[in-house]
């Protein structure tokens, strides 16, 4: 193993806590419907629908939720 050689974890997490606290921001979407979200954007590009129009959907349902 060389140190060129590329390594990526199994599992990646983004850490938020310099957003709390530094920013006062914190996420909008918990855990569970963010995940949802996302396989129900997957499940769509895999039927065809354009990942332009399934994340503008995803903005627009967002951007409803939390006015």
């Amino acid at each position: 193993n060389s140190s060129n050689d590329f390594h990526e974890s199994g599992l990646l997490n983004l850490q938020i806590d310099k957003s709390l606290e530094k920013l006062g921001w914190k996420p909008k979407w918990d855990f569970s419907n963010t995940v949802k979200k996302t396989i129900e954007w997957y499940l769509n590009y895999e039927k065809g629908i354009s990942a332009y129009e399934s994340t503008m959907s995803d903005i627009n349902h967002f951007l409803k939720d939390y006015k």
